[in-house]
């Protein structure tokens, strides 16, 4: 299962997912300008993006996979799957969105997510917490605290952060989503301040074969603060026997 981050995340993002699905083969890659990737000269599209994780998947010698998208991650993931559908057995799309045509977020949230400050500051991480993710890691602000650490020490570099940024600029994936072969697998949290859970909704309207199971009291990195919780139905749907 091929792992694709969200705006500015390293590898970190996905210790704890990982950790709940011990029985689970995973990639994860820092995506251009975050971690420990270099920075791109000038900023890829959503399309050169895709074509990037397709080639790494290609590079492994491998037939095919599962994708798992976060945020940014998830509008890569249904750009990959619509792009090279031949590589993607199964899709699981985890607080995203399609872009152009969905349902915004708070203004607060999109605010905050236009500078990449918050991975550089802990005091101003802490405080604008609550503001973008929600969840649990508004509600106990200790277990954030818990995972903070690891973001200071790896963050994006300015540029790479305005780099992902740019991508999502005029992209929508509302004109093709019906294209998408992949069974789909959407997880959404219900307070999640930057993609609402109607950004699902219009997900599992539009893949084909696709489904929605909502986190109640999931924020927007319910990845991070809910693994445990989540991970029994990515488990059961990677492993079901619907046609990949």
């Amino acid at each position: 299962m091929l792992l694709l981050g969200g705006l500015g995340n390293s590898l970190g993002v996905w210790d704890n997912l990982v950790r709940a699905l011990p029985d689970f083969d995973t990639i994860a890659v820092d995506a251009p300008g975050t971690g420990s990737s270099s920075t791109p000269l000038l900023p890829l599209s959503m399309t050169e993006l895709a074509e990037l994780y397709a080639g790494l998947v290609r590079s492994l010698e491998l037939d095919r996979v599962s994708i798992l998208g976060l945020s940014f991650g998830g509008a890569v993931a249904q750009q990959l799957a619509y792009q090279s559908p031949e590589l993607v057995g199964r899709l699981v799309l985890c607080g995203t969105g399609p872009g152009i045509g969905g349902i915004p977020g708070s203004a607060a949230a999109l605010r905050e997510l236009a500078s990449p400050v918050r991975y550089y500051s802990a005091a101003h991480s802490r405080r604008v917490a609550p503001l973008i993710y929600g969840g649990r890691f508004a509600r106990e602000p200790e277990s954030f605290d818990n995972e903070l650490q690891e973001r200071l020490a790896s963050p994006p570099s300015v540029y790479g952060y305005y780099c992902q940024l740019a991508a999502l600029v005029g992209w929508s994936s509302l004109p093709w989503l019906s294209r998408i072969e992949a069974p789909t697998l959407v997880l959404a949290g219900d307070d999640d301040p930057v993609y609402p859970i109607e950004n699902a909704e219009k997900l599992g309207h539009g893949i084909p074969d696709a489904r929605v199971e909502r986190l109640h009291g999931g924020g927007h990195l319910f990845v991070m603060d809910s693994a445990h919780d989540i991970a029994p139905s990515i488990r059961a749907f990677i492993a079901s026997d619907r046609p990949a």
